[in-house]
């Protein structure tokens, strides 16, 4: 890795842990690793991806127009961790419109658009809707994954 200061340090597997958004890897940039991965067949290989591919249509909306995850999953208090599209999927919001984007009826953490028409203040709009219901709902503040760019985008 190379470091701010210039200088180059290698990190053994041993030594990084990993965690919902999380690393102890520090800023810098990586400039190479190494990999051990399992020898498998191609059969293997195939059956696995198409298990994934399959869990991943059956879980989330992938013949829609989205950004992918809208919210990051918060943390409570107790320290655990929550899925955002749970908590907007317990707020009843599932389906919920504004104009051209609406919540995934497949993933409530997805915000789906029309493939044509889409305007970004709809997302923005149905954003803070969503941002507002989970509070009411929950006494939860979710945080956006998605960044805005623009101006004209406000939420």
């Amino acid at each position: 890795m190379l470091q701010h200061d210039g200088s180059e340090r290698i990190y053994l597997r041993e030594s990084l842990s990993f965690d919902y958004r999380h690393t102890n890897i520090p800023e810098g940039i990586i400039l190479w690793g190494v990999f051990e991965l399992k020898e498998s067949t191609t059969l293997e290989v195939r059956a696995r991806l198409k298990e994934y591919f399959n869990y991943k249509r059956a879980t989330q909306p992938m013949a829609d127009s989205s950004s992918g995850c809208m919210f990051k999953n918060p943390l409570l208090h107790d320290g655990t961790r929550v899925s955002a599209g749970k908590l907007i999927d317990m707020a009843g919001l599932k389906g919920l419109r504004v104009g051209s984007a609406w919540v995934s009826p497949v993933h409530g953490n997805f915000i789906s658009v029309e493939k044509t028409g889409a305007r970004a203040s709809d997302v923005a709009a149905l954003v803070e809707e969503i941002t507002t219901r989970v509070f009411d709902a929950h006494g939860i503040t979710l945080e956006r994954e998605v960044v805005f760019w623009g101006s004209d985008i406000e939420s």
